[in-house]
C-alpha cells in the first residue's frame, strides 16, 4: 500500500493555523482512507479514478506537536510529525535567494549573528527545490529547524525576519517556504495561462519566446549550453562568486574580471533549459507548492525585468492574481522595491529601476491586500545585493506587523497622497506617516521643474506628515511642475516616515491650464 505526497509534506512540517488545512497527493489504496490530526473526528479522503487524492481538515489552532495520520480498514497506514503555525512565502530572485553567510553582519560577526537563534526559538523552513527542468537534482526539500549549522545556507532575509516574528509570536511555531532563483524574471514565476490571458504579456514573452525556439538552429543552442556547462563546472567560479557576494572583491576588481576572465561568469539564452523561459520556474517549482496555506507572501523580485520596465505592472498583477487564483486564497503579499545601484561588473545598471519601482507602487494601489516596503536608503553603488540584509528583514516585519497581524501603525512605506499648490507654496501630503522625518540627501534627490527646467528652492519644511517648500515664483497660465523624489539611478532616501520606513520614490505634476 502506497501513499505519495507532495514534498513539501513531510515531519516537522508547519501547517497554517486558523486556516483549514489542505492535503492531497496520490494513493493505490482500493479502500476508503481517512487522514486524522491528532484526536479530532478523522475526514475521509476523495479518492480519484486515478488515485489522486484531496481532501481539507478544519482550521487549527496553533500547537507544538501534532500527528497527522492516513487510515485504512481502521488501520494507520501513514503518519506525519507536523506543527501548526504561523507560516510564511519567501519568494523572489537573488536578494531572497542571498544566503546568510554572505549577510554584512554575518561576515563581521559571525557568532553575534547566529546567537540571535535562542533554546526558545520556534522555527522551522523548507526551501523548494530549485529545478530548471523536472529531472533536475536539486537541493533543499526538507522541513529543519533553523540551527546554528544550517543558518548560514538559508535565505538572510528569511533568517532576519523569521527570528523576529518568532520573537513576537512566542510559543508558537513559525515556517518560512523559501522559494526563490536568482536572476529570474517575473514571467518565469507565472503559469501559462496567466501570461497567455493578457495580449501584452503573451507577446512579450510567450510568443518571443516561440520565434527564438523557432529561428534558431539547435546546434547553436547545443553549443551554448556546452559553454554554459564548462563555464558552471570552472573550479574558479564558486570560489570567486562567494567572495563577490560576501563583498569582498572591488568594483574595478570585478569589472575586469568581466572582460579579462569571462570564464568565471555564467552566460545565460533563453532557451529550453533556461529558468528563465515562460512560466518555466511555475511548472518546476510553484506548481508543487499550490495549495499549501500561507499567512501571507514576501515577494522581493524586478531587477531582472528591467528589460521590459514599461509593462512590469502587468507582470505582477498577473503573477499575483494567478497565485490568489490557483491557492483560491487571497493571502496578503508584501513586497518590496528593488534597491537602487548604479553599475554592477560594468555590465548591468539601474537606469530603468525607477520605473520599475513605480510599477512596483502602482501595482500595490490598485491591488487590496499588496503592500509595499523599501530599503531606499541602503542601496550600494556598485552592487545589485545590498549586503545588509538585515534591515529588508526589519522593513518586511513592520509591514507584516501593520498590513496582516494589524499590531503596528505606519509599517508601510509612505506614499503621496495630495499635491496641493497655493500661491508660491507647495504641499505634499503622505500616508503611513504621523510625523515626517528629512535628512540632507533630501537636497539632492528632491528636483522641482517648471515646464521642464529645474527650480533652484530651498525653503523647505515639514508640518506632521506634509512637506511644505517655498516656491520662488507663481504658476502661470501655460505653466507646469514636475516634482521628483529619488528618480535617480542610485541614490540614498532623504524621507521617512516616524519609523524609519523610507518615502515611496515618486513623480507628480501640477499643471495650472
Amino acid at each position: 500500500m502506497m501513499i505519495k505526497l507532495p514534498e513539501i509534506f513531510q515531519d516537522g512540517m508547519v501547517l497554517q493555523q486558523n486556516k483549514p488545512i489542505k492535503i492531497w497527493g496520490y494513493t493505490d489504496i482500493k479502500k476508503p482512507l481517512q487522514v486524522q490530526l491528532d484526536d479530532l473526528k478523522p475526514q475521509s479522503i476523495g479518492i480519484f479514478s486515478d488515485g489522486d487524492f484531496l481532501v481539507e481538515l478544519p482550521a487549527q489552532q496553533a500547537s507544538n506537536g501534532s500527528l497527522l495520520k492516513f487510515i485504512s480498514d481502521g488501520k494507520v497506514v501513514r503518519t506525519l510529525s507536523v506543527k501548526i503555525g504561523e507560516v510564511w512565502l519567501i519568494a523572489g530572485q537573488s536578494n531572497m535567494d542571498f544566503n546568510l553567510k554572505y549577510d554584512r553582519d554575518y561576515q563581521q560577526n559571525r557568532q553575534k549573528v547566529l546567537s540571535l537563534i535562542r533554546k526558545e526559538t520556534n522555527l522551522s523552513f523548507y526551501q523548494v527545490p530549485q529545478r530548471v527542468v523536472s529531472t533536475d537534482q536539486a537541493t533543499g526539500g526538507s522541513w529543519e529547524p533553523i540551527t546554528e549549522n544550517n543558518a548560514e545556507t538559508f535565505s538572510a532575509i528569511g533568517y532576519y525576519f523569521g527570528l523576529k516574528l518568532s520573537n513576537v509570536k512566542s510559543n508558537i511555531p513559525i515556517g518560512l517556504v523559501w522559494m526563490s532563483y536568482g536572476g529570474t524574471t517575473a514571467s518565469t514565476w507565472t503559469s501559462k495561462q496567466a501570461l497567455e490571458s493578457d495580449p501584452i504579456l503573451k507577446k512579450t514573452y510567450i510568443d518571443s519566446y516561440h520565434h527564438i525556439l523557432a529561428t534558431r538552429a539547435p546546434e547553436a543552442y547545443e553549443g551554448f549550453l556546452k559553454m554554459v556547462n564548462a563555464q558552471a563546472n570552472n573550479p574558479e567560479n564558486e570560489p570567486f562568486w562567494d567572495n563577490v557576494l560576501a563583498g569582498k572583491v572591488s568594483h574595478d576588481e570585478l569589472v575586469q574580471a568581466y572582460f579579462n576572465h569571462h570564464e568565471l561568469f555564467v552566460d545565460y539564452v533563453l532557451g529550453p533549459n533556461s529558468e528563465n523561459r515562460p512560466h518555466g520556474l511555475f511548472d518546476t517549482m510553484v506548481s508543487k507548492i499550490i495549495g499549501y496555506r500561507f499567512r501571507g507572501c514576501l515577494w522581493y523580485q524586478g531587477e531582472s525585468d528591467d528589460q521590459h520596465a514599461g509593462i512590469y505592472d502587468h507582470l505582477l498583477t498577473a503573477l499575483i492574481k494567478d497565485w490568489w487564483n490557483r491557492w483560491n486564497d487571497h493571502f496578503p503579499f508584501l513586497i518590496m522595491q528593488v534597491a537602487p545601484f548604479e553599475d554592477w561588473f560594468g555590465n548591468f545598471n539601474g537606469t530603468f529601476y525607477p520605473e520599475i519601482r513605480t510599477k512596483q507602487s502602482e501595482v500595490t494601489d490598485m491591488l487590496p491586500g499588496v503592500y509595499l516596503t523599501n530599503v531606499m536608503d541602503d542601496g550600494m553603488k556598485y552592487d545589485i545585493h545590498p549586503k545588509n540584509k538585515k534591515l529588508p528583514a526589519e522593513r518586511f516585519y513592520k509591514l507584516a506587523l501593520s498590513k496582516v497581524y494589524k499590531s503596528f501603525n505606519n509599517g508601510e512605506s509612505p506614499k503621496v497622497i495630495s499635491v496641493v499648490l497655493n500661491d508660491k507654496k507647495l504641499k505634499i501630503t503622505f500616508n503611513n506617516c504621523k510625523k515626517l522625518i528629512k535628512n540632507n540627501e533630501l537636497s539632492t534627490i528632491l528636483a522641482i521643474k517648471r515646464n521642464g527646467i529645474p527650480l533652484e528652492f530651498n525653503d523647505i519644511k515639514i508640518v506632521d506628515n506634509t512637506l511644505q517648500i517655498k516656491l520662488p515664483n507663481r504658476l502661470t497660465d501655460s505653466q507646469y511642475l514636475e516634482i521628483d523624489y529619488q528618480q535617480q539611478d542610485y541614490s540614498h532616501a532623504g524621507l521617512f516616515n516616524e519609523n524609519s520606513i523610507p518615502v515611496t520614490p515618486f513623480v507628480k505634476y501640477i499643471s495650472n491650464n
